[in-house]
């Protein structure tokens, strides 16, 4: 009985190549049929800012997270736009000193958490009203938003005595009835 034994073989010249592309800020994968993915690195900001995280990509190639304010070093949330890679500081609630981002949808709302004088709340943040909060459920005093959709409509939890539900906030046009 014979037994036919497969060996992959590496190809040198592909790892080199490999290398030097990711070297040079450019990744290259060869798959399985020949197509060819590439990806290209790119700093999401360049300057004094510190502790940049990404939390979201939205369809556009804008990013949502939080960075760290260089003149006060409190972190921020923060929105990379696609064009520039350059930080937008969104700023934070009365009385609060933090907040994050952790959604975008693709007309630039973003969702996010911040804190206030004793709590963590959720926000939404828009191009045209800038940083509001979002309320919670009934008798919750904590929570964060996680995520926004075409709509402006937010998901996330609220948290107090009864421990932390789940929430969907639907926005309300102002002058609409729903």
């Amino acid at each position: 009985m014979k037994r036919e034994f497969r060996r992959n073989k590496i190809n040198m010249t592909s790892v080199v190549t490999v290398i030097v592309a990711v070297t040079a800020g450019v990744v290259t994968f060869r798959e399985t049929f020949g197509e060819t993915t590439a990806y290209t690195v790119s700093e999401l900001s360049v300057g004094g800012d510190m502790g940049r995280v990404p939390c979201r990509l939205n369809n556009l190639g804008d990013v949502a997270g939080r960075a760290g304010d260089s003149p006060s070093g409190e972190t921020r949330a923060t929105v990379w736009n696609h064009g520039s890679l350059r930080p937008t500081n969104l700023g934070n609630l009365a009385g609060g000193e933090y907040s994050s981002a952790s959604g975008i949808n693709d007309t630039g709302e973003v969702a996010g958490a911040a804190n206030i004088a004793k709590s963590i709340v959720p926000f939404v943040w828009t191009p045209t009203g800038g940083l509001r909060r979002v309320p919670l459920l009934p008798g919750d005093n904590c929570g964060q938003a996680f995520g926004i959709n075409k709509y402006g409509h937010v998901a996330g939890y609220s948290s107090g005595f009864h421990w932390l539900e789940g929430f969907c906030w639907e926005r309300k046009e102002r002058g609409k009835k729903s």
